[in-house]
C-alpha cells in the first residue's frame, strides 16, 4: 500500500494531464463507480486497464498545485463564510447564488479529492519506490 497518500503530490505534465482525463472519460460510468466501489474496500480493480485508467487519474487530482496544498474543507467553508456575509451586509441576491453554486464546486472538488486518495491507498506500491 502506499504510505503518506494524504499529504503525497505528483509531478504531473499537461500531456499527461490530459491523457489521464480522456482515459478516464473514455471508460463508462459504470466502470468508474466499479474503481471507486474497489477503492473504498481497499482494493484495485482486478482489471489492469480500469485500474491503470484510475492511477491516472487520481495522480493528476492530486498533482502538484497551489490549491492542493489547502485542505479540502476551506472551499465549502470560505462558500458559507460568502453566503453568510452576503446576507448580512444584504447582498444576499447576489452573494447567497453565487456562495451556492462556489460550495456545490467546493464539494464536488473534494469529493474527487478523497476518491483519488482512495485509489492511491488501494494501489499496491510499485517495487523501488
Amino acid at each position: 500500500m502506499m504510505s503518506d497518500v494524504e499529504d503525497e503530490l505528483f509531478e504531473v505534465t499537461k500531456d499527461e494531464r490530459r491523457a489521464a482525463m480522456q482515459g478516464f472519460r473514455r471508460i463508462t460510468r459504470a466502470q468508474r463507480r466499479e474503481i471507486f466501489e474497489f477503492a473504498k474496500r481497499g482494493e484495485p480493480h482486478p482489471d489492469p486497464a480500469l485500474a491503470g485508467a484510475g492511477v491516472r487519474w487520481a495522480r493528476t487530482m492530486r498533482r502538484q498545485a497551489w490549491w492542493n496544498r489547502i485542505p479540502g474543507w476551506v472551499q465549502p467553508a470560505a462558500s458559507i463564510a460568502l453566503m453568510v456575509v452576503g446576507w448580512w451586509i444584504g447582498a444576499g441576491i447576489f452573494m447567497v447564488p453565487g456562495g451556492a453554486l462556489a460550495l456545490l464546486i467546493g464539494l464536488a472538488e473534494w469529493n474527487n479529492r478523497q476518491a483519488a486518495r482512495m485509489i492511491l491507498r488501494a494501489t499496491p506500491s510499485e517495487p523501488g519506490s
